[in-house]
């Protein structure tokens, strides 16, 4: 089982790698999925955007958690993805502590599932990403 557990981790770590040397600009367009969500769980909420890259998906985060000290954190994230059927999974690590998050989705194209952390609390945290629009196009460069 600790072999199995760290190939996941070494699986994780090699797609986030993987994932800092893509370009900033989708390889495949007009993706369902690709879009801006709303994310919320118990404690926390943000927001996800999600790209098509070739045969994965990448997700980059932004989290705001109640802090009693400070109020407000916020916590930014990439993550690397794949879909099989009607299930997404990316991979991704926050403070170097290594991550997964699974979703199914929906007909209306929410999402829905849990994330867990190898190490901590060893628990499925559920989590739902609602779509709330497209991804803004880039703006074009005057010519002038």
């Amino acid at each position: 089982m600790k072999l199995h557990a760290l190939g996941l981790v070494a699986t994780l770590i090699a797609g986030v790698v993987l994932l800092n040397t893509l370009p900033a600009s989708p390889l495949t367009v007009n993706d369902p999925l690709e879009g801006i969500y709303s994310l919320s769980s118990k404690g926390y909420s943000g927001s996800a955007t999600i790209r098509k890259h070739g045969d994965c998906y990448v997700m980059q985060t932004q989290i705001g958690q109640k802090n009693s000290k400070d109020g407000l954190a916020i916590e930014a994230n990439k993550a690397v993805g794949l879909k099989r059927g009607d299930i997404l999974s990316f991979g991704w690590t926050s403070a170097g502590t290594p991550g997964v998050s699974v979703y199914a989705i929906g007909k209306d194209g929410t999402l829905t599932g849990h994330w867990s952390t190898l190490g901590g609390v060893m628990k499925a945290i559920p989590e739902t990403l609602k779509k709330i629009g497209p991804i803004p196009a880039p703006l074009e460069e005057d010519d002038d």
